[in-house]
Formats: C-alpha cells, sequence, structure tokens
C-alpha cells in the first residue's frame, strides 16, 4: 500500500496520480505502444509493431523519484514518468518480485551507465535484416531492459539467441514467467493481454 513515506523525497519509490493505482517502483519494467510524437516516430512505432507481431513497441525500465531510463531515437536517456502517465497509448507495469536492494543497486547502476549512448538504429533493423549486426555500444529500448536485468542474473528470454529482443518478447517473457507481477496497468483491456 502507498504511505506517507513513499513521498519523502530521494526515497526509492514513486506513485502517480490515477490511473497508476497501485504505485510505481524503480526497477519496474513498462510496456507501452508510445514511441513519440513526431512521423518518423509514429512510422518506427507502427514497424516494430508489425515486425514483432506484438501489441508493444517500447520498453522502459523505472528509475528513482519517478523517473525511466529509456533508449528512444536520440540516445539513452532519463525522462520524466509523467509521460507515460498522461499519454493514453496504454502502459503495462511488471515488477520482479525476487528484487533486494542489492539487485536494484546493480540493475540501475547498470541502466544509468548507459546513459547518452546512442541509439542502435542497425540493431533495431537487424529485426528484417538479420545480416546487420548490432553495435554492441548502442541499445535500442528492450535491449536496453534485457541488459539492464541480465546483469543481476534475470535472463529475461527463452531465446537461444538474445541479441534481439523486441517489447513483444519481454512480454510474453515476463506474463509466463512466475516471478514477475503485473504491477500495474493503464488504458489496457486484460483479456486482450491474456494476463
Amino acid at each position: 500500500m502507498i504511505n506517507l513515506l513513499d513521498f519523502i523525497p530521494n526515497k526509492d519509490q514513486y506513485y502517480t496520480k490515477k490511473p497508476f493505482e497501485s504505485g510505481v517502483r524503480s526497477c519496474d519494467i513498462g510496456l507501452t505502444r508510445y514511441y513519440g510524437n513526431n512521423p518518423f516516430n509514429e512510422f518506427v512505432k507502427n514497424q516494430i509493431t508489425k515486425i514483432t507481431q506484438g501489441i508493444f513497441n517500447h520498453a522502459f525500465l523505472v528509475g528513482k523519484n519517478g523517473t525511466v531510463i529509456e533508449a528512444e531515437g536520440d540516445g539513452v536517456k532519463v525522462n520524466s514518468f509523467q509521460k507515460y502517465v498522461s499519454n493514453d497509448d496504454g502502459v503495462i507495469i511488471f515488477r520482479y518480485t525476487l528484487l533486494t536492494e542489492n539487485l536494484k543497486k546493480e540493475i540501475l547502476s547498470y541502466a544509468y551507465a548507459q546513459v547518452g549512448r546512442k541509439y542502435d538504429y542497425a540493431g533495431l533493423l537487424a529485426f528484417i535484416l538479420p545480416f546487420l549486426a548490432q553495435d554492441k555500444d548502442k541499445f535500442f529500448c528492450s535491449e536496453l531492459v534485457f541488459k539492464s536485468f541480465e546483469k543481476i542474473g534475470v535472463r529475461m528470454s527463452t531465446k537461444a539467441d538474445t541479441s534481439r529482443i523486441s517489447p513483444a518478447d519481454l512480454f510474453y517473457y515476463l506474463r509466463a514467467d512466475k516471478n514477475f507481477i503485473v504491477a500495474d496497468i493503464k488504458n489496457l483491456i486484460q483479456e486482450r493481454l491474456l494476463i
């Protein structure tokens, strides 16, 4: 439950007003259909959904103090979680139930260390052109989330080749893994997600 301690500055939890009723914490994983407002981003969003045959086209990691760490077209950056509160494209939040404070520190340390790195366009294109090599120093959104959790030994995939993990791949894995729970949902029909 949410209490006054959750509002203490620098507390490792963040709560937003409705429609995120149960609250969002650092290291939660967000999946959304949102990707941006300009025409190029809309095109990319639609292509990701089509290629990966999934509902979601973007993944992010909740950081500290109401922020998210995410890889967008202009690179890995820290944004306000508020952008997902105010968009109507649908967001689902997953939480790893076995997360200790030390594991949180490892995940966040890795994710924040990637801020400023460039977006992995070659990695994104590799979904349709498999011969393209991914750049190890660049990230696309679901790759950043995957690698952040991989640092603590949580490999969010059943695939042998984890070089191309899409938001859809993350969703199907998280939905099936009993160590992850759905912490919150905004504007998504649960039956469609088969949760």
